[in-house]
This record gives C-alpha cells, sequence and structure tokens, in this order.
C-alpha cells in the first residue's frame, strides 16, 4: 500500500493548540517554567522545522485588584483592603482630613509590580507632596521613574495611573501584619493641611500591560511520552509583537538544522515571568513549519 506525499507551509496559530487557560505567575525565586500552549502532532501528520521558521508571541498581564491596601494617618493604620476591592464609592482613605508629613497610602502585592490604577470621586483640601517609596529590606527609598498620574492626589475626581520602574532590590516586608511587596505614597511636604480627606472608591494592580523585556520564552518538541525535549528556540528574550501591527517581529528558529516532529509527538511553549501575573489566555501566537501530510492509498 503506497504512501502518497503532500508537502505545504504551515503556520501553528493559537487557534489550533491547546492554551493554558490559568494565570501565570512567577514561582519562587522567579525562576519556575509554566507552560503556556501545546499542541500534539495530528494523526498522518508530520511537521518539519528548519532555521528558516519563525515564532511569534503575544502576551498581556493581567490587571487585577490589589491584595493589600492600608492607610496610615499619623501613625494609625487602617485596613482599607476589602474596600479598595470592591467598587462601593469613597469608602478609601487615600489621604487624611488633615494632611502631616509621613501620612502615607501602602498598596502591596504578592509579587512585584510596577503599576497601580486608582480610581477616586472626593478629592480633599489638604496640599502637600507625595513621594512613591518601596521597601529595600532595610530602608524605604524613593522609587524611579515615577508618573504619578493623580499629581499628588491633587488632581480632579477620577481615574489615575500610578506608575514606576521595578525596583530589582524590592523586597516583601510586613505592613499591619501582612507580608507582600509593597509600595506606599508617603506625605513627604505639606502645603496646606486641609480639613478634608481624599476618599477613594477602588484600586487596581497594573503590571506592565505587555510583556516585560526580562521575560524568557522557549519552545521545544517533546516525543509522545514528553520525556524526550528537544529545544526549537531558547530559553531567550523575545520580542514584542502585536497581532495587525508588528507581526513581522518574529524570531528565527535556533536549531542548527532540521527537526521533525511526527505525529503523536508534541510541541510546547513555555514563560518565565520575571514579575506580575501573565494572563495566557489572551495570548497570541505563530510557528511556521512544513506540513507534510501521508496519505495512504490502494
Amino acid at each position: 500500500m503506497p504512501t502518497a506525499v503532500k508537502e505545504e507551509t504551515y503556520e501553528i496559530t493559537r487557534a489550533e493548540t491547546g492554551m493554558i487557560e490559568d494565570n501565570v505567575e512567577p514561582g519562587p525565586g522567579r525562576e519556575e517554567w509554566d507552560e503556556i500552549f501545546r499542541v500534539q502532532v495530528p494523526i498522518g501528520i508530520s511537521y518539519v522545522f528548519t532555521p528558516e521558521n519563525v515564532f511569534s508571541l503575544y502576551m498581556i498581564d493581567l490587571v487585577q485588584d490589589v491584595e493589600g491596601c492600608i492607610s496610615d494617618d499619623g501613625g494609625v493604620q487602617t485596613d482599607e483592603t476589602a474596600d479598595a476591592r470592591n467598587a462601593t464609592v469613597n469608602d478609601v482613605v487615600l489621604l487624611p482630613a488633615v494632611m502631616t508629613v509621613n501620612d502615607a497610602l501602602y498598596v502591596g502585592l504578592r509579587h512585584p509590580f510596577t503599576q497601580v490604577r486608582i480610581k477616586y470621586s472626593t478629592r480633599g483640601d489638604g496640599v502637600g507632596t507625595v513621594t512613591w517609596e518601596y521597601w529595600t529590606g532595610a530602608a524605604w527609598v524613593a522609587l524611579t521613574g515615577v508618573v504619578d498620574g493623580t499629581s499628588n492626589f491633587s488632581a480632579a475626581a477620577g481615574t489615575y495611573l500610578v506608575t514606576f520602574t521595578l525596583p530589582k532590590n524590592w523586597a516583601k516586608t510586613a505592613v499591619k501584619g501582612f507580608s507582600m511587596f509593597w509600595v506606599r505614597g508617603r506625605v513627604s511636604a505639606v502645603t496646606t493641611a486641609g480639613t478634608a480627606a481624599t476618599t477613594g472608591d477602588q484600586a487596581w494592580m497594573h503590571y506592565a500591560l505587555e510583556h516585560r523585556a526580562t521575560d524568557l520564552i522557549k519552545v521545544e518538541r517533546r516525543d509522545s511520552s514528553e520525556n524526550v525535549r528537544v529545544p526549537l528556540i531558547g530559553p531567550t528574550q523575545y520580542a514584542l509583537v502585536k497581532e495587525f501591527a508588528d507581526v513581522d517581529k518574529k524570531a528565527h528558529l535556533d536549531i542548527a538544522g532540521v527537526e521533525i516532529a511526527r505525529e503523536g509527538e508534541w510541541l510546547a511553549a513555555l514563560i518565565q515571568s520575571t514579575a506580575g501575573v501573565i494572563d495566557a489566555s489572551e495570548s497570541y501566537l505563530s510557528l511556521t513549519c512544513k506540513r507534510i501530510r501521508h496519505t495512504l492509498f490502494e
């Protein structure tokens, strides 16, 4: 019984793969590899990969509620976490009615992050300077690259982003008994103490909404048992790829010659996230190859 062979160019995309729908979080030491997609080669098919083939990936980070929110009024700390995680208006004290130096708003998460989104409906009448800081393991120091959309909480009521550069020496610390990665907006100078508090509605964690340059990606071929694994890419950093925008930014496979994934074998992509939580369910990917169809006929 002869076999007819048909060879064609082929692009494996998200639609053809089994995506991992769970959110991808960094493990201890941020050295954990998490699988983000897998595809099993169908019966009667082989995929052939050469160095000319390319891989592209676009991923976003998950937007989620804060895990810790603490207000500090003259050294008295109040847990605002539950209120910051719901949409009730004016139930989170961001700055106290009478501002004094070292009053602060703490926002925390179990993992490092680079953005916080804050929504508030009532702007108090105090005027001062708010310095955004993080804990190094030894002291609170000013964050770098801060863009404070609230303008020291002087902006009119609205929803604003506070962004900053991810610190390399950020350490967890306990604030009101909760050990997390915290940033705080501390009143470092007071111009007018005021008589009315600035109260907020809700706060969310925003990571870099697209992947970080420090994230690593790898793609591998596995035998049917998944015990033998051959890398097609990586581990390596990957360039940002946006569907319909700059999808031409693709990485060439770093295999030296030819790799063949035969029927029943697996292809998988894995990511090592250096911070935050990646939403794998919203990813875009493309992996090109040759598809060989083996057809039996009499």
